[in-house]
């Protein structure tokens, strides 16, 4: 099977590329690929392919791994439309769909240094205008915790009130979501600080404390990768929103395979059972 333009020039990797073949003929065999999914799959833009991806990645991941029945684009909030819906007892599950990716933190480090520091800029504009997620002996920090924020503020524009919610990130990070334990921690649980002198992201706190998300129920770290023949391996961890509305709240029976968690790991201190 051809991939479609946009995901063919972004997807080089010979066992990625056997892996989307897999999620095209499963969507396209199960009726998942729908006009807006297929056309942002052949798009140049690099956020509607990985968006695109991403939903197909999850479906594949709620349907196969989790053995759920799901349904695409469900009524969200104010006539808007969601990503997918988890078929549950006595209420069906909405489900958003966010993919933070690598180029991001690039992106808002170069707003910040355009016009103090010319030369930074133009070594970010180089870095981006590159492709290649890696690069040999490639460094540097990362703030997850940023991007997590950001996806969980997008999805929430989406999620309607009165039913259980959940946002799932099958990020393009460098530093995955699932192995960030830290960030999740920092993006969903962390107390506010107080700033001294220029705002800062850390002096926010996380979203899960801010009445505005009480209708987010919990927010899911997929981690995906391909196998040599092109199968997806998974892990997931979920952590739930300990202050949403009772009925926004997923069941814990829902994931009852995988980790699930309700405060952060500084509170944990490590000592949370995974069941995958």
């Amino acid at each position: 099977m051809c991939l479609p333009e946009g995901l063919s020039a972004h997807v080089k990797n010979p066992a990625w590329r056997k892996l989307c073949n897999r999620l095209l003929g499963y969507a396209k065999a199960e009726g998942f690929m729908n006009r807006e999914l297929a056309g942002n799959l052949k798009k140049k833009k690099i956020d509607q392919v990985r968006g695109a991806l991403g939903e197909l990645l999850t479906v594949y991941f709620l349907r196969l791994r989790c053995g759920f029945s799901v349904t695409p684009r469900p009524p969200g909030r104010e006539h808007k439309k969601g990503d997918i819906e988890i078929i549950w007892k006595p209420k069906c599950i909405f489900c958003e769909v966010k993919v933070p990716h690598w180029e991001t933190p690039l992106k808002r480090e170069l707003r910040e240094v355009e016009k103090s520091d010319p030369a930074r800029a133009g070594e970010l504009r180089g870095r981006l205008a590159d492709p290649s997620k890696y690069l040999p002996a490639q460094g540097g920090w990362f703030a997850n915790f940023e991007d997590v924020r950001a996806a969980v503020k997008r999805a929430l524009e989406q999620i309607p009130r009165g039913k259980p919610s959940l946002v799932i990130l099958p990020d393009d990070l460098w530093v995955g979501l699932y192995d960030d334990d830290r960030g999740m921690s920092d993006a969903l649980y962390a107390s506010r600080k107080p700033c001294m002198g220029k705002a800062s992201p850390r002096c926010e706190g996380g979203v899960f404390l801010q009445r505005d998300y009480r209708r987010v129920g919990a927010v899911g770290a997929l981690w995906s990768n391909p196998r040599d023949d092109g199968m997806p391996e998974f892990k997931f961890r979920l952590y739930h929103n300990p202050n949403a509305c009772e009925e926004s709240k997923v069941p814990s029976d829902v994931f009852s395979r995988f980790q699930q968690v309700d405060t952060p790991c500084w509170e944990r201190e490590g000592n949370t059972k995974s069941q995958s």
